[in-house]
């Protein structure tokens, strides 16, 4: 339905990019090895596609949910044997796994999965595309190929990940968001986000989106009671859906977000004791954005973070006709809202694991 506006060459060519994206990720789901390392314990490629595989593995064969009991920082080799450093996740991902799991080869069917729903997430992007912006056909096909071949989707699409269920989810309150003006599918939101809650936890982006969207523009408005009702009714329902887990992860770690679980102790939180944070935190974007392109080729961060800085110093000086290439300026403001939320909430996370480190001394 959002495809029939496009030219018959643009839908003609979003099949042949999109099949070869699919291709892509299925030939890398496949191929890359499943052999485990005797020593660091991981599957090859290291990263932490084992450690998400045996959360699986665990739920099949203990039958409940797993507790990160040996809670160590990420730089010590001993957390990448024990792979335990996912249990703390919330566990949606991980079910959803199972039934491929049981399967003959269970980490190239739990891979396969990850494809349907990067898949997924992709056609639901490209359609958010069609429905935002004045040039449709330039705009879907730019989104198909900066999504279809993005290095980081493209390798989390082929991989065992929780991330390509928070992204699926994602795309579709962002789709939802579109043809809702007034934000009235406020129990639809709070379905997603509760479920989003359970997934991954860095899906509280959403539930402070939506307080932001609230409040900030129709604080001085008639109607601001009625958006707040519908606000906490939203916040209601995604609680009542994911609350169990935060009070799980308090009893567990202490910690209502289950961070500690992760990513190690609080003198070890994200390694961002140092007082160089800022210049980490830059480093972190620049490789949570491009890598494998910036992690594996180190020597090349300094050109690639300057060519980010370029880039990022240029969408603010073009914002005028950014906005005016959207439909709506509405669709502008909650798309720069939303990213800058997603930075404070990075922000915060670096600056947190600083007081943290500091508080140990």
């Amino acid at each position: 339905m959002f495809f029939r506006s496009l030219h018959s060459l643009t839908r003609k060519a979003l099949l042949i990019i999109f099949l070869a994206a699919v291709g892509i990720r299925v030939f890398y789901a496949l191929e890359t090895p499943q052999e485990i390392n005797n020593v660091t314990g991981a599957i090859h490629p290291r990263k932490d596609e084992y450690s998400h595989f045996k959360y699986c593995l665990y739920l099949i064969e203990q039958k409940k949910l797993p507790v990160n009991s040996s809670i160590r920082n990420l730089d010590d080799p001993i957390a990448w044997i024990l792979q335990e450093f996912e249990y703390a996740q919330p566990p949606l991902y991980y079910l959803l796994n199972v039934p491929f799991a049981l399967l003959p080869n269970p980490l190239i069917a739990c891979r396969l999965f990850s494809v349907l729903l990067s898949s997924l997430t992709l056609c639901l992007a490209v359609s958010c595309a069609v429905t935002a912006f004045k040039r449709k056909d330039l705009c879907a096909v730019a989104t198909m190929v900066a999504l279809g071949f993005h290095p980081v989707f493209v390798r989390i699409g082929s991989s065992v990940s929780n991330d390509n269920l928070a992204w699926l989810l994602s795309a579709f309150q962002f789709r939802l968001l579109l043809n809702d003006a007034s934000q009235s599918r406020n129990i639809a939101y709070g379905v997603l986000t509760g479920l989003g809650m359970l997934t991954k936890i860095s899906f509280l982006v959403w539930p402070l989106f939506f307080v932001f969207r609230t409040v900030v523009p129709h604080f001085r408005q008639e109607h601001f009671i009625r958006r707040l009702k519908g606000l906490a009714l939203l916040l209601t329902v995604s609680t009542a859906i994911s609350g169990w887990y935060l009070i799980r992860n308090q009893m567990n770690y202490s910690d209502w977000s289950g961070a500690i679980g992760v990513l190690g102790p609080p003198q070890a939180l994200l390694s961002s004791g140092s007082s160089y944070w800022l210049e980490y935190f830059v480093h972190s974007i620049v490789r949570f954005s491009l890598f494998p392109i910036a992690e594996e080729n180190v020597i090349f961060l300094p050109l690639i973070e300057a060519i980010l800085l370029f880039f990022v110093i240029s969408v603010l000086l073009q914002s005028g006709r950014l906005r005016e290439s959207f439909n709506n300026a509405r669709f502008f403001s909650d798309c720069l809202a939303f990213c800058l939320i997603n930075l404070f909430l990075f922000l915060i996370a670096t600056c947190t694991g600083i007081f943290r480190k500091l508080a140990c001394f």
